[in-house]
């Protein structure tokens, strides 16, 4: 059904209806990387967070079509998704959905374009409200439901 946007070798760094956590990146003594730290949480997570360095490639979950490829600020307040990509797509062959992949430094897409699964869409990214860079994905359907993402 879906694929992993990013590669195995970034972890989920926080799952849907998880606590919203807060993230500090701090260098691991042991490899010399930089790794995510998780601080504090509040609210429920409506998607799923992978960490991720920025200008990591972001892939099509799913086949589908491109229908907004734009920068999300809240009142120039720097809160939102930042750039973010919002791809329709259709499950089981008759439910539409929407998938968004935010807090991007780069897009690859414009609106209207059709995409295939695996496809090179975006780069990961620190924009909108976010701490540190890393990739969120979400999916919803079409009442505004929020959903767990099937892989």
């Amino acid at each position: 059904m879906f694929i992993r946007p990013v590669d195995e070798l970034y972890p989920v760094q926080t799952y849907f209806g998880e606590k919203n956590p807060k993230y500090e990146w701090s260098i691991d003594p042991d490899n010399g990387l930089w790794i995510p730290v998780k601080t504090d949480g509040h609210g429920d997570h409506r998607g799923i967070d992978y960490a991720c360095p920025f200008g990591t490639i972001v892939r099509a979950m799913s086949d589908g079509f491109i229908i907004r490829s734009r920068f999300e600020d809240h009142f120039n307040t720097g809160k939102g998704a930042g750039l973010y990509i919002t791809q329709l797509v259709t499950l089981l062959g008759f439910d539409s959905w929407i998938l968004r992949y935010s807090h991007l430094s780069a897009s690859y897409m414009y609106p209207g374009q059709s995409i295939r699964q695996g496809q090179a869409i975006a780069l990961s990214g620190n924009s909108g409200d976010c701490d540190s860079p890393y990739l969120h994905i979400d999916l919803m359907n079409l009442k505004g439901q929020w959903k767990d993402i099937p892989f």
